[in-house]
């Protein structure tokens, strides 16, 4: 083949080279990151498959990720093309959530949500830490274990009330859907039963739809159908569905009747079984984002176990 047979990059009609490149960056994080250093136009393109999905499990990526974002030059276009976030490390600093108006799915500790929306250390919001995009989409929001989960909820609520409802930051106005499902050790989840007036206030949530928790190994039944009771009659507007997962485990130490006779008194409760490695602690995130974008993930999965009820 000579040289004049030969097809060359520049060539190539501009839509066939977007299209390469484009598949080039999908194919890996590596490719993505050496693409961002060709050509401006190529870091526009690659910077997509290395943004949509997040996925942070230690401080050090953490820390990494929030300073290029803080520091980038194009700071909130970058922010605006996250659409999935994983960030597990319990951090004090603002996770720049506000600045990600299309972000729909997002797994965070309670300590990390309410440093990105208030002040840590004071009842005074500070304007750094307000949403400077409005939301686009609504919110999926996972809660992810952290230790000492008791102390951060109460902060968390505490602020969320004392503010008044029409300042109330849009990334809270937002949330449709609110999953305890990855607060599986037992502590965790007596604490979010217990806290169930304040996470299903529609104070704190007014958008709020559906809720799901991991059931603990210990039964609280008279406080779980508080919970139910609270999320689907005294609410107002009641909740659509509240999700309720187990394990094997779990459901070998509750009651056997209690689940029926609970879905019989109110309609809108599931039952969800999962398998043991899904609901620990240990979550992997990158497993976690798999899971959402392939319709694997804690709604998906009740909506075909419950096809009749609404979890869009």
């Amino acid at each position: 083949m000579n040289r004049e047979e030969t097809a060359t990059l520049s060539s190539l009609p501009s839509e066939l080279i977007i299209e390469i490149f484009d598949i080039a960056a999908a194919s890996s994080k590596r490719t993505a990151l050496a693409l961002c250093l060709v050509s401006s136009w190529s870091y526009k393109l690659a910077r997509r498959h290395l943004l949509e999905n997040v996925a942070l499990s230690t401080p050090r990526q953490a820390r990494r990720f929030l300073y290029g974002l803080r520091n980038a030059k194009d700071c909130n276009s970058n922010a605006a093309i996250v659409r999935r976030m994983w960030l597990s490390p319990a951090t004090r600093e603002d996770c720049m959530i506000g600045l990600m108006p299309h972000l729909r799915d997002l797994a965070i500790t309670p300590v990390s949500l309410c440093s990105s929306v208030w002040a840590w250390d004071s009842y005074a919001t500070l304007s750094a830490h307000r949403p400077l995009a409005p939301r686009s989409c609504d919110l999926r929001l996972t809660f992810i274990s952290c230790p000492n989960i008791q102390a951060p909820f109460a902060k968390f609520y505490r602020q969320a009330v004392a503010e008044d409802e029409s300042a109330r930051p849009a990334i809270l106005r937002s949330v449709t859907h609110l999953s305890y499902a990855l607060t599986s050790y037992d502590r965790g989840c007596r604490a979010v039963i217990g806290w169930s007036r304040w996470h299903l206030s529609d104070n704190i949530f007014p958008r709020l739809t559906h809720f799901a928790l991991h059931l603990p190994m210990i039964p609280e039944y008279v406080r779980l159908e508080s919970l139910c009771t609270d999320a689907l009659v005294s609410r107002s507007p009641p909740l659509q569905v509240v999700v309720l997962v187990i394990t094997a485990r779990v459901r070998s130490v509750w009651m056997p009747t209690f689940f029926a006779s609970l879905s019989e008194r109110f309609p809108r409760v599931r039952i969800l079984e999962m398998p043991e490695m899904l609901g620990n602690d240990v979550v992997d995130g990158k497993e976690w984002l798999e899971d959402i974008r392939t319709g694997n993930g804690i709604w998906d999965r009740a909506l075909r176990s419950h096809p009749n009820l609404p979890f869009a």
